[in-house]
């Protein structure tokens, strides 16, 4: 699952084609940098906050509680635990 995750990532939010613009960008991006804190893929995680630039979005952070709150404290905990 790891794999696909990473996969998925990298045909899209790491490719280098892209460009992280246009309505519902960073969303998607703040998707993959929690499915990849929660994966223990740490420094995937970090690549896409470097991404978000410290942009906080409400989802999917919400679903946790405080968008800003969790946002910060992934960022923070991904930021500790990558390579």
């Amino acid at each position: 699952m790891r794999a696909e995750l990473v996969d998925a990532a990298e045909n899209s939010i790491f490719h280098p084609d892209y460009i992280p613009a246009g309505p519902g960008w960073a969303p998607r991006v703040s998707t993959f940098a929690m499915a990849f804190e929660l994966a223990d893929e740490f420094d995937a995680a970090r690549h896409a906050f470097a991404l978000l630039d410290g942009l906080v979005t409400e989802w999917p952070w919400q679903i946790l509680g405080d968008p800003v709150e969790k946002f910060t404290g992934s960022r923070d905990y991904v930021t500790a635990n990558a390579s």
